[in-house]
């Protein structure tokens, strides 16, 4: 009975482990991501550029929307008011469609969570 426990307990713990293992490295995905692509135009946590900062993005708006405005930004600047009131506040200047796919825009936004958890 005691093994069984013993191994369910491991099972467990090395579950948790690899789990977070795995989010670790899309963050870090995310971040290299980020710093090859975003930087020139968005901080994390240093205050705005071209962009707004993206410190605190994941608390300000949902996974969903953070998604479509990486994948089409033209497309959010037509038809979202979030998206216009930013470009309005940024000088006018509109997010360019870096034609990530969708494990690359996953891999952002785990990097962003990750940051806003700090």
């Amino acid at each position: 009975m005691r093994i069984i426990i013993l191994i369910t307990l491991f099972i467990t713990i090395s579950s948790f482990f690899s789990l977070s293992f795995a989010q670790d490295k899309k963050a870090e995905a995310g971040k290299a991501i980020f710093e090859s692509k975003c930087i020139v135009c968005h901080t994390m946590g240093k205050g705005k550029l071209i962009g707004p900062d993206l410190k605190g993005v994941t608390q300000r708006r949902k996974t969903d929307w953070i998604k479509k405005m990486i994948k089409d930004p033209d497309a959010m600047l037509k038809t979202d008011d979030t998206a216009k009131k930013l470009f309005q506040e940024h000088n006018n200047v509109p997010m360019i469609n870096l034609g990530l796919k969708d494990a690359e825009i996953d891999s952002l936004i785990a990097y962003f969570k990750f940051e806003d958890k700090k």
